[in-house]
């Protein structure tokens, strides 16, 4: 007979799912019967939970059998689905498989093979386009040794390249991090060395989607399998790398083998993995070994450690251990799922786990599990590859960047209350500090009010909008300050009861029954009615669900009837005299914009911000669509004063006297989503500018957003040609960044000391000194001056509207083709003041002051080259050499290329190829963009825009707003200069990058080679510099004369380079 230890819970496993792959463990199978045993000798490299051994509960064998272990029935089998679905896709060699990273726009997973055996292997792609999906090789140029953790970012894959060989083929590489461009299969080295030393590794990495740090981890594995020719350098250590700067800094050496490593959606914890049983740190082997393999030591460490994220994302605190890898053999693989939920590859399968370590689901394989990835795209399909298989399993576990959910969807959420972690007390709303496990990864400092409002709609809040998850909360915690609400409706609810109990007959049913049911369901909806009413005019609450509904409403009612106002009109071009039709459609166009016009501006909020947007989009929208919105530009809500002081103290915690010893009460400005107060700074005594974030965003934006991305969305299906939801996710990126005000500090700080290196009397740019920020509240030097479009100011202060227009291109143009240098992304009229400096030479006595720096992007090297000879080919009129770059800058095919060409210079395509794009936009011109809107051009530049990268599409908001600027100056060297100035930033962009590449082969002057190949570039250089500096005299001279400022036809253009 069994021994039964008291408490042992015989069987220890039973079907509990419809799917008969899905096995449930009873308590975790805490308490076994004698006798059991597993057997996990020193240097077995896999021991899986089942080669557990319960001989006196026969149950236990099917273990082995199952796909699925669930362990935590109720998250388990939520997690899992009806119908979850394991498998084996492809079988594959017993080299290790690590590194996938999803293409999403290619609908590709790119991933590796490592050793054993040592040497080259060339990467692998899973093609899932194809039914069923294929499996081949790839080939990268130059090619990848050992990547060995990889991720998809910015349309680039990061891998961390672990090999390090003197020669692979004709390349050379040491361990570090590399980039793949899908489209083009080359790579770029981003990293290969920390201050001269060969890292050891480079094993597993994510990239912070805010600040766009590379974190990753570098224990010896590449000395130990053989993939290193040199012994380790340094110290086992994890590293925060940023491409902007270059800077790698170490943030933990204190996990020995650091191996996995990923953020949780949230960004507000950091998980590493630490995997010393294998390997290096194991006592079974010495240190330098180096033999191929990997012996185990069952007693060596295998956790995975939790750290907290500070700092604005630059380091990592307080590390404690929350799981120990017991149940397979080391966690090899790590990553996040999109409701924070921590997945690691553990021997023979994948454990999931939640936020504290409690393991829920064991997904079971039969091969030893490296690394994993999501795909599909609701992120709901589930790869696994290994050494010997690749798999999918189909779950309802979505991984991290998944689509928005509806209202309705993630409402269900809300109410399907999680089961609380049993460490925590019952009652979780008694410890205010705390929260439930499933709602931590609420992201810190949002407010109790936005994050409430987040939950009631089932809503994403905006920090965790930027890593594009979806945030929610429990129904306990969501109205955790709702109580007393809810307490004083119930007396109201339990009368309403009362009323209708006593209203319903009790006894045998007469002919007056139904009047009297009748009688009693009108009293309970009058009295709801009233309840409600009352309700939504004294809580918090009823305001804020009112205002949603108020908000919807309008929303769902422009979007419908300016989508029936078009169906109706587009059906009238049949049997319409094409004049006559043309005035039908921009009539319909006028009437939808006047729709939407009064509902942005009842909404307010981030409408006002997408309508400004809007408003400058006159190469792809209709004039009567732009010239609408125009008025958008100036309408921004202003909040009150009494407002003003309550953001404030909330975000110091300081009363407002003490922070402020003077505060204007009247804005200088407002915008979208914030405005300025001239201030006396309480602690320094200067005069500052305080920037303050309109409080209605924290209770709206999250609703907004909503509503954005289902308007665009809606468009997409009424009119599928038209698609512009490349928009609303921009909006969702973008916004969250613009709301973070300790971002924008950062951004400006940055910004000022790249600037100082600068020759200040080419980009005469000024920013304002961060003096203190929060999330909310920015206080800077307060610096006044007045709008560039000011041109009476610009006159009276003989300020010369050229020399502005040149300074504005010089500093744009900086930070377009300057490498490192940050990109601002929003310069309209609104965030840049000129100002008169009479310091300056007369024909320069002004300076740049620059505003509102929530917005930026560095653009990559690679990028800047390429677009520089678009340019370059642009000014030249060399179609070939545009259509050449605008594939390698954007992916723009040829057939699209025209309306890209239209796109980035505004400009009629047949202007651009007829050596005459620096001149003014005819009124003809004009009419001939809009009566091509008209006509089906805007149709193909919609979806031109919905594929090409997201960098692109701010670069080409920063041009728009540029050459508006440049419009609204009335210059009398017109846009000429603007582009002679622009050709100079791309031609010396252009020869630079041909110097590097003649001194990364070795000398420039020898071989001689070298040397003629150096004076042909500097001929090119310097034959177009004197070629620009011609036409900058003939402008200047034909100004002076007061004659039109067009390109001399005697002059040409500039030949190509």
């Amino acid at each position: 007979m069994a021994l039964m230890p008291p408490g042992a819970d015989v069987p220890l496993t039973h079907s509990c799912s419809a799917a008969a792959n899905v096995l449930c463990i009873k308590r975790y199978a805490a308490s076994m019967p004698y006798p059991f045993y597993r057997e996990a000798p020193n240097g077995a490299i896999v021991s899986n939970f089942n080669d557990t051994r319960v001989p006196n509960d026969p149950t236990f064998s099917a273990v082995g059998s199952a796909d699925f272990l669930v362990f935590d029935q109720k998250r388990g089998l939520e997690l899992l689905g009806d119908n979850p679905t394991y498998e084996y896709i492809f079988p594959v060699s017993q080299a290790v498989h690590e590194a996938p990273a999803w293409d999403p726009k290619g609908n590709k997973i790119y991933l590796s093979q490592l050793a054993p055996p040592a040497g080259f292997l060339p990467q692998l792609v899973i093609d899932l386009n194809e039914t069923p999906p294929t499996l081949g090789e790839l080939l990268s140029d130059p090619p990848v040794y050992a990547p060995n953790g990889g991720t998809f970012f910015n349309g680039k894959v990061y891998w961390g390249a672990s090999g390090s060989n003197a020669s692979i083929g004709d390349t050379v590489q040491r361990p570090g991090i590399r980039t793949l461009d899908p489209q083009t299969r080359k790579t770029v080295t981003l990293l290969n060395n920390y201050f001269g030393h060969y890292f050891n590794t480079v094993d597993d990495l994510f990239v912070d989607p805010v600040t766009g740090f590379v974190w990753f981890t570098d224990p010896y594995y590449s000395w130990w399998n053989a993939l290193a020719d040199v012994a380790p350098q340094i110290p086992e250590a994890s590293y925060r790398f940023d491409p902007a700067t270059g800077s790698t800094v170490v943030v933990d050496d204190t996990i020995p083998a650091p191996n996995g490593i990923a953020l949780s959606p949230c960004r507000k914890h950091v998980y590493i993995s630490s995997t010393s049983a294998a390997g290096l740190n194991s006592p079974i082997s010495p240190l330098l070994s180096n033999g191929a393999g990997t012996p185990f030591n069952v007693t060596g460490h295998r956790t995975i450690y939790k750290f907290d994220l500070i700092d604005h994302g630059r380091a990592i605190i307080n590390k404690r251990p929350i799981y120990l890898d017991a149940i397979g053999t080391a966690p090899d693989g790590l990553k996040v799922a999109k409701n924070g939920y921590v997945l690691c590859g553990s021997g023979h399968g994948v454990d999931v786990l939640d936020q504290f370590g409690e393991l829920i689901v064991r997904v079971q394989t039969n091969y030893s599990v490296q690394n994993f990835v999501w795909a599909g795209k609701d992120y709901n399909d589930f790869w696994l590859m290994g050494q010997g298989g690749i798999s999918r399993v189909k779950w309802n576990l979505p991984g991290q960047r998944s689509k928005v959910q509806t209202v309705t969807s993630t409402a269900k959420k809300i109410r399907a209350t999680p089961r609380l972690n049993q460490g925590y007390p019952l009652d979780p709303c008694r410890i205010r500090t705390r929260r439930h496990p499933i709602c931590e990864h609420f992201p810190s400092g949002e407010s109790p009010v936005y994050l409430r409002n987040c939950a009631r709609l089932g809503l994403r809040s905006l920090q965790s909008r930027a890593l594009s998850i979806t945030s929610w909360t429990c129904r306990t915690c969501a109205n955790r300050q709702t109580i007393n609400c809810a307490s004083a409706i119930r007396p109201f609810a339990r009368g309403f009861a009362a009323s209708a109990s006593e209203a319903a007959p009790t006894v045998k049913q007469t002919s007056k029954s139904p009047n009297r049911r009748r009688r009693a369901k009108l009293e309970i909806f009058a009295g709801t009615v009233v309840l409600g009413i009352i309700l939504a005019n004294t809580t918090d609450s009823g305001r804020f669900v009112w205002g949603a509904v108020a908000r919807t409403s309008r929303v769902t009612y422009c979007l419908f009837t300016c989508i029936k106002d078009y169906r109706d009109t587009l059906a009238k071009r049949e049997g319409t005299h094409p004049a006559e039709y043309t005035e039908l459609l921009k009539a319909c166009h006028q009437r939808c914009a006047n729709r939407t016009l009064r509902a942005m501006e009842a909404n307010g909020s981030i409408f006002i911000k997408l309508g400004q947007h809007l408003s400058s989009l006159n190469y792809m929208l209709p004039n009567e669509w732009c010239d609408t919105f125009i008025p958008l530009q100036d309408h921004c809500p202003v909040t009150p004063f009494e407002a003003v002081k309550i953001v404030v103290e909330k975000e110091t915690g300081y009363p407002f006297d003490v922070v402020f010893k003077e505060f204007d009460t009247e804005p200088l400005g407002a915008a979208s989503l914030a405005q300025v107060h001239r201030a006396v700074d309480g602690a320094s005594g200067r005069e500052v500018a305080v920037k303050v974030q309109h409080p209605v965003l924290d209770y709206w934006a999250p609703l907004d957003l909503a509503l954005t991305r289902f308007t665009f969305t809606s468009l997409k299906r009424a009119f599928p040609e038209y698609d512009l939801t490349w928009l609303s996710d921009e909006m969702e990126v973008s916004l969250p960044q613009e709301l973070d005000f300790a971002l924008e500090g950062e951004n400006a700080k940055r910004t000022k000391e790249y600037f100082r290196d600068v020759d200040f009397e080419e980009c005469p740019l000024v920013i304002p000194d961060v003096i203190w920020c929060r999330r909310r509240v920015l206080v800077m030097e307060y610096i006044t001056g007045h709008r560039p479009d000011d041109l009476a100011y610009l006159d009276d202060n003989g300020i010369s509207r050229d020399e502005v227009s040149a300074a504005l291109a010089r500093i744009f143009n900086t930070m377009i083709f300057a490498e490192g240098a940050p990109l601002h992304c929003d310069p309209h009229g609104g965030n840049i003041a000129i100002r008169v400096n009479n310091k300056r030479r007369r024909s320069r006595n002004f300076d740049v002051v620059l505003y509102d720096h929530g917005l930026y992007r560095i653009i990559p090297m690679e990028l800047q080259r390429n677009y520089a000879k678009l340019w370059l080919s642009v000014i030249d009129a060399d179609e070939a050499g545009m259509r050449k770059y605008a594939r390698e800058t954007a992916n723009i095919s040829d057939e699209d290329f025209p309306l890209f060409a239209s796109a980035i210079t505004g400009r009629d395509y047949r202007v651009v190829t007829q050596n005459v794009s620096g001149t003014p936009r005819s009124d003809e011109e004009k009419e001939a963009i809009s009566d091509a809107l008209g006509d089906g051009m805007l149709q193909q530049l919609v979806r031109l825009l919905g594929k090409v990268p997201r960098i692109i599409l701010l670069i080409l908001k920063t041009n728009d707003l540029t050459r508006s600027l440049d419009t609204n100056l009335q210059t009398r060297q017109g846009p000429v200069r603007s582009f002679l100035i622009l050709a100079r930033y791309a031609a010396q962009t252009v020869y630079d990058e041909s110097v590097e590449q003649l001194r990364a082969t070795g000398s420039l002057l020898w071989p001689p080679s070298h040397a003629g190949r150096l004076l042909v570039a500097w001929t090119q250089f310097t034959k177009r510099r004197i070629r620009l500096n011609l036409y900058e005299w003939v402008l200047y001279l034909r100004g002076a004369l007061g004659l039109a400022n067009e390109m001399p036809a005697q002059v040409g253009p500039v030949p190509a380079s």
